[in-house]
């Protein structure tokens, strides 16, 4: 069953897009406080949230008013809590692991808790594509995550939600790393057979974000985040969606996708004595906009580009937002054949 938000992604959520529709803005400044956790009692009274009623198991596709399929509820494949304690027993000991450095890479924008990214990457002064790089010893240890059957098993679960739901984009996404990877052979996927360039393992203890846009990913991209540890997903946890004022249960071991870039979204707070992990996986929009010109920089492209071409560019430009959308599903391509 599907979940119908009143919105039209195509035209509600343009403003959200840079001027390049690559990637997105970072939210207005004005409204919400982004240095902060809410409780779902916030989101009750203070907001008049919609709690989306969904049992954290079953796939549940989100929609817009036209049928736009743009996120899913993916939640878990049938006896997955063995995957589940053993993809947080891994991040319980890597947190051990890094107690030495956590402190360093405990607070940022999206909240305070520890949080490692890996993979390729394109932006944040990155002058070509490249892969995110870290000291010997995190290293070891993001090898050591990456390397759990867990975590292997997550990431093609969520690669699999991206290609039955969002085939296009899934082919899009896994033809552009391909090509960046067969230019360049240092550039390595975290998982090889995914279609998700880069991931973050959210080492907690208590992974709880604040609302903001993970702007420099894919605009129209689809991101994979897997909820873990032990918590009461009940009372805490749920993924707010600010944009849509929507919330949903994201139970320990359970996935939901969405847009990340374009879509304002944080975790309502947990009790003080839970604790929570969260494994994301995404593709920086940077890496798109680089394979599009050619395999190098926009400002490379446009000095060598002839007045033709820049008129192209310009028109194409004018499209791409709609162009991206196209690479979504509709829902009623999922729709059973009418019998006669």
């Amino acid at each position: 069953m599907a979940v119908r938000i009143k919105v039209s992604v195509e035209k509600d959520l343009q403003s959200n897009t840079t001027s390049t529709r690559w990637t997105c803005k970072h939210p207005d400044k004005s409204g919400l406080d982004r240095q902060r956790q809410y409780f779902v009692l916030d989101l009750k009274i203070r907001f008049g949230t919609y709690f989306i009623d969904w049992n954290g198991s079953d796939c549940r596709l989100l929609t817009d008013r036209f049928g736009l399929v743009f996120g899913a509820l993916a939640g878990m494949p049938n006896g997955w809590q063995g995957v589940h304690d053993a993809a947080a027993r891994a991040m319980r000991i890597a947190r051990v692991l890094l107690w030495d450095v956590a402190a360093k890479y405990q607070s940022h924008r999206r909240g305070h808790y520890l949080a490692l990214s890996c993979g390729i990457s394109h932006g944040g002064g990155q002058v070509r594509p490249s892969n995110l790089r870290w000291s010997k010893a995190v290293a070891k240890v993001l090898s050591f995550l990456l390397q759990d059957a867990a975590f292997q098993r997550i990431s093609g679960f969520a690669d699999c939600i991206l290609r039955a739901y969002a085939p296009r984009l899934h082919q899009y996404s896994s033809s552009v790393l391909d090509s960046l990877e067969k230019r360049d052979s240092n550039l390595e996927r975290p998982f090889p057979d995914s279609a998700f360039a880069a991931c973050c393992f959210n080492l907690g203890p208590q992974t709880v974000s604040y609302p903001h846009r993970d702007h420099a990913n894919l605009a129209w991209g689809w991101c994979a985040i897997t909820a873990l540890g032990k918590f009461d997903h009940t009372k805490g946890g749920h993924l707010m969606i600010w944009d849509l004022n929507c919330a949903a249960p994201l139970r320990p071991g359970a996935t939901i996708v969405i847009p990340s870039a374009l879509l304002e979204h944080s975790n309502a707070a947990i009790l003080a004595n839970e604790e929570r992990f969260s494994f994301v996986q995404f593709s920086a929009g940077g890496l798109f906009r680089w394979a599009e010109n050619g395999f190098q920089s926009e400002a490379a492209w446009r000095s060598k580009a002839t007045k033709e071409a820049l008129r192209l560019r310009d028109a194409d430009l004018r499209l791409r937002w709609s162009r991206g959308l196209s690479m979504l599903s509709k829902i009623d391509e999922f729709a059973p054949p009418k019998t006669k």
